[in-house]
């Protein structure tokens, strides 16, 4: 089960991310400061995982997530990082949570495929609100 995973395999999935996400030179505090913030994100994945699944229930775990994202944001901006620099890390730690769970000979169900991506995407959108106007489309 994806809480199971989440709970007993999140210093493994904090590491990879960690080495996937921040393979860039960037000062260990700034390192720390992010990851801590991802390792929150885990723990809100775990916990909506975990819920009765009733709309209230999600409703209330995403605005955590989407909280906590916007603080994300909110330090990512401070460091000087673009939009997609959180699109990458909720990204990234799915990845991450998905590779461990075959690995370990559990792939996830359709469910818990379903409660990553309510959580990441309910944390992209925060993080895309946080930025606002000052998100750069690589397009422009």
């Amino acid at each position: 089960m994806l809480r199971d995973l989440l709970k007993a395999e999140q210093p493994v999935i904090l590491a990879r991310f960690q080495k996937r996400a921040y393979e860039w030179s960037a000062p260990d505090a700034v390192q720390a400061e992010l990851t801590a913030q991802v390792s929150l994100f885990v723990e809100q994945l775990e916990r909506l995982a975990t819920s009765e699944k009733s709309p209230s229930d999600n409703e209330r775990h995403c605005a955590a997530i989407s909280s906590a994202a916007a603080k994300h944001a909110q330090a990512l901006l401070h460091y000087g990082f673009p939009l997609a620099q959180a699109v990458n890390d909720y990204g990234d730690v799915c990845r991450v949570i998905s590779e461990v769970a075959r690995e370990r000979g559990a792939p996830l169900s359709d469910a818990e495929v379903e409660i990553l991506s309510l959580g990441s995407v309910s944390a992209i959108l925060a993080a895309a609100e946080e930025y606002g106007p000052r998100a750069v489309s690589p397009y422009s």
